[in-house]
């Protein structure tokens, strides 16, 4: 088999996923944060809460995204099979959403709501 044909290859597509994932679970664990600690938005907002909030977002998919470099090296390697390497990234991006309270879209549509909520009693 080649390796296109074995699961591995071309790894845009597989990054752009854990890119996507990792921005989602930053999205709920930003706005969670900021909700719960309150932070103002906008101008109001020191350069530490903006910085709390950018690493919150972005955290997460670097993870993500590193996680899937490392097992990828070792599945290119043949420590373990592609098969292997898909259900390890998806058993972290599983656990990750869960720990983060994100069990359906139901859970996301519910924290963009709170987001939503939460900009429009903040003053300007």
């Amino acid at each position: 088999m080649t390796e296109q044909s074995d699961g591995g290859g071309d790894n845009f597509v597989a990054t752009l996923l854990w890119l996507l994932l990792g921005f989602v679970a930053g999205f709920a664990l930003s706005t969670k944060v900021v909700i719960a600690l309150e932070i103002p938005l906008g101008e109001q907002s020191t350069l530490n809460e903006r910085l709390l909030i950018v690493a919150l977002f972005v955290g997460p998919a670097f993870l993500l995204v590193s996680i899937s470099n490392h097992l990828e090296r070792w599945a290119a390697r043949g420590n373990f099979s592609w098969a292997r390497y898909w259900t390890a990234m998806f058993s972290v991006a599983v656990t990750v959403l869960t720990l983060l309270g994100m069990n359906s879209v139901d859970d996301l549509i519910a924290l963009a709501d709170a987001w939503k909520a939460y900009n429009e009693q903040r003053p300007r």
